[in-house]
């Protein structure tokens, strides 16, 4: 296979997955952080916990198999140029992309990230997921690498501000988080 893609390309396109997927819990935070009373708090949380725990997990997980079916990347490879394709050069379909992604991940993460890290050694840069499931990353553009550093970089500033007024939301809030650990004290009270 030529043209194959770095281990630091694909190193970058991983932070910036990584970074991308934590937004939508961020930004759920951020959200529950503005309640200003005990109802409108306890909806946030139960809302937050409902797509925290249900809903973004099972959605996140199939986008990016989707992506990987459809355009040969997550947003990290995509935005940095490089794509998972097979050795014909065909996109993997989806439920191959699904089991690359997220059955195979984990036979390269058990032993300590090894299957990781055997792209240093690999002639060919294939992680042990890559091998289960016939797949390589090529380089596509190796121009976008930059754009990949100033997206990353987008993705944390946007990051950190939805931090930061959160950050701020609680420390304005703070009472009402004070009622409600008082109370919930006195219903955990010992006698």
């Amino acid at each position: 296979m030529n043209n194959i893609a770095s281990p630091w390309q694909r190193l970058l396109a991983r932070i910036i997955d990584v970074t991308f997927s934590w937004l939508f819990p961020i930004f759920l935070i951020n959200l529950f952080s503005t309640s200003t009373d005990t109802a409108s708090m306890l909806n946030n949380l139960s809302l937050y916990l409902v797509l925290q725990v249900l809903v973004y997990p099972i959605v996140y997980i199939f986008f990016t198999s989707f992506l990987i079916s459809r355009f040969g990347g997550t947003v990290g490879k995509l935005v940095i140029g490089i794509k998972v394709v097979l050795a014909d050069g065909h996109l993997l379909s989806f439920w191959k992309a699904f089991f690359r992604d997220r059955i195979a991940y984990i036979v390269s993460g058990v032993l300590l990230w090894l299957g990781f890290i055997w792209i240093l050694v690999d002639k060919e840069r294939r992680a042990w997921h890559d091998q289960i499931a016939g797949s390589y990353v090529v380089n596509v553009n190796k121009k976008l690498v930059l754009l990949g550093i100033l997206v990353l970089a987008a993705i944390l500033f946007l990051e950190f501000n939805l931090v930061s007024g959160a950050t701020s939301n609680f420390v304005k809030n703070g009472a009402v988080y004070k009622d409600i650990y008082d109370a919930a004290a006195d219903v955990f009270k010992t006698p």
